[in-house]
C-alpha cells in the first residue's frame, strides 16, 4: 500500500516497433497490379529469407533503388523479395509494373498496394524506399538503411 501523497513507479514505456515487439511476419494482404487479386503474407513458405521493400512507384529514389537491385538480383537466390506500397492510385502500381516488370524476376514474388496501410506503422517507414528483412524461418531480423541493403544482402 502506497502512503498518502506518494506515487506508484510509472509503467515502462516500451518504444520498440511493433515488428520488434511481435517478431514473426504478420499477416497482411496487398492488393496486386490487377487491382483484384490480393496476396497473403500467410502464404509466404518458409525456407528462404524474404526481403520486404516499401516503395513509392512515381519515387525516383525508389526507381533508382529497384534499377540497382535488378543489377544483381540473380546473385541473391536466397531470398524473396516483395514490392509492397501504400500508395492508393492503382494506375502508379500499374505504370510501375509496366516500366519495371518485375514478375520478370523469378525471385520478385509479389508487388502490391498495402490498401490498409499495415507496413508504413508496423514498420515505423517515415521514407522511401525502406527495407526489412525476415529470415527463413519468417522472423523478423531487421530494417536496412536503402543505401547499404544491396551490400548487406550480398555478404
Amino acid at each position: 500500500m502506497l502512503r498518502a501523497g506518494a506515487q506508484a513507479p510509472a509503467a515502462a514505456v516500451d518504444n520498440r516497433l511493433p515488428c520488434e515487439k511481435t517478431p514473426y511476419m504478420p499477416s497482411f494482404s496487398i492488393t496486386l497490379p490487377d487491382t483484384l487479386t490480393k496476396f497473403n503474407t500467410s502464404s509466404i513458405p518458409e525456407g528462404k529469407k524474404s526481403v520486404f521493400i516499401i516503395f513509392g512507384p512515381d519515387c525516383s529514389h525508389c526507381r533508382d533503388f529497384i534499377r540497382e537491385l535488378y543489377l544483381g538480383i540473380d546473385t541473391l537466390k536466397n531470398y524473396n523479395f516483395y514490392l509492397i506500397t501504400p500508395i492508393r492510385n492503382p494506375f502508379a502500381l500499374i505504370n510501375f509494373d509496366n516500366a519495371f516488370k518485375p514478375s520478370a524476376h523469378k525471385n520478385i514474388k509479389a508487388v502490391g498496394r498495402d490498401l490498409d496501410f499495415f507496413v508504413m506503422d508496423y514498420f515505423g517507414v517515415r521514407n522511401f524506399p525502406a527495407v526489412v528483412l525476415y529470415d527463413e524461418h519468417k522472423m523478423f531480423l531487421r530494417g536496412i538503411r536503402p543505401e547499404t541493403a544491396l551490400a548487406e544482402l550480398h555478404d
